[in-house]
Formats: structure tokens, sequence, C-alpha cells
């Protein structure tokens, strides 16, 4: 009987749950920076390699900095990121132009926000 109720409480708690988080895409070739905060007892701090991704469970929140460098004075500052969102950081350069270009996106990936900053 023992083991019938064990098997049944941890069969409820692997049933797949609907989840809530956001993340930030590195689509450029060198790591970035990410600050990120969604609450009192909310915060991350990420180097994110180039290709690379990082997301927080639970809910969206307040991208405070994403720059190319922890102490970079360059960046996109206080981007609020949907639960389900996601941030994509891509670096262009041509034509003289060399911009860190960050979109904000929503559940379905439309385009909301975006910010860009010297790369």
């Amino acid at each position: 009987m023992a083991f019938i109720t064990m098997a049944l409480i941890a069969g409820t708690v692997m049933f797949p749950k609907s989840t809530e988080a956001c993340c930030f895409y590195n689509y450029t070739d060198t790591k970035i920076h990410v600050t990120f905060s969604c609450g009192v007892f909310c915060w991350n701090d990420w180097d994110i390699e180039p290709g690379d991704h990082a997301c927080r469970p639970g809910k969206g929140g307040n991208a405070e900095t994403i720059s190319k460098s922890k102490h970079g004075y360059h960046a996109c500052w206080y981007m609020w990121v949907k639960k389900h969102g996601w941030i994509e950081v891509h670096h262009v350069s041509a034509q003289g132009m060399n911009k860190g270009v960050v979109e904000n996106k929503d559940e379905n990936g439309n385009t909301i926000q975006t910010c860009t900053f010297d790369w």
C-alpha cells in the first residue's frame, strides 16, 4: 500500500505543467552580460556565451542591463520582459555601423521594444 501511495505522489509531481519563463538569446559572436530582476528574491546576473541562452522560470521581469561586458558603459537599460517572452541580442557591423541590437519579444514572437548600444 505504501508503494502505491508513493507512486501516486511521485506521478502527480511528474505530470507536465504549464510553465512560465522568459529567456535571453545571444546571437552575437561575443559573450554578453545580462542582469535581470523579477522580484525581491529573484535576481540573475548572467554571462551568456555566443549562440547560447539563459532562462528564468516562473515569470517575466526587468532586464536591468544588457551589454557586451559586465562593466560596460554601453548598454540597453530597463527592458520589461513578459512571461513567455524573450530577448534576442544581435551584433550589427556594416557600413561603418557597429551596434548591439536588442529585441524584446512577446509570447507570440512580436517585437515589442528595441534598443541599440555601441558595440
